[in-house]
């Protein structure tokens, strides 16, 4: 699902709760969170960097694949779900 201006794309409910069912069975924790996805490294001046990112809308980490294959599964009436390991 995608938020009224397209910026923001949600997984499935359904597969969400999958991932968690599976985490808790081993008994691995999780952290649900806001991320933003960009295939850009490095910003040009006048685009926000993950800095102003997180004070506008809470995103804890950058990344950079999720959000072609949530937007792909809207499009496809797909479902999409994602799980992230942060190095640094």
């Amino acid at each position: 699902q995608a938020d009224v201006d397209g910026d923001i794309q949600k997984p499935s409910a359904e597969l969400n709760a999958t991932i968690e069912a599976a985490a808790a069975s081993v008994n691995k924790s999780l952290t649900k969170a806001r991320i933003h996805s960009s295939d850009v490294f490095y910003h040009e001046d006048n685009v926000d960097g993950h800095n102003e990112f997180f004070e506008k809308h809470g995103c804890v980490c950058v990344e950079m694949e999720s959000f072609a294959l949530f937007h792909n599964a809207r499009i496809l009436n797909k479902r999409a779900a994602c799980i992230l390991t942060i190095s640094d």
